[in-house]
């Protein structure tokens, strides 16, 4: 699952989402979390997005044993 400001998009609309979410932020920050479960071709998609739509502070969480 993808959310943007807590609400779910689906894969196709995240970048547009993203790009709606981080208009007019000059401190938009980006928290990127992905559990062993998710494929490893989607997160370098994701990743693809976030880096095409500019956004330089980027956290990304992990879960402590996973």
């Amino acid at each position: 699952k993808i959310y943007v400001d807590k609400l779910e998009v689906a894969l196709g609309d995240f970048e547009p989402a993203l790009q709606a979410a981080k208009q007019g932020s000059s401190e938009f920050y980006l928290n990127l979390q992905a559990d062993a479960a998710v494929p490893y071709g989607t997160v370098a998609k994701v990743m693809a997005i976030i880096e095409r739509t500019g956004v330089n502070r980027l956290s990304v969480l992990t879960m402590p044993g996973h």
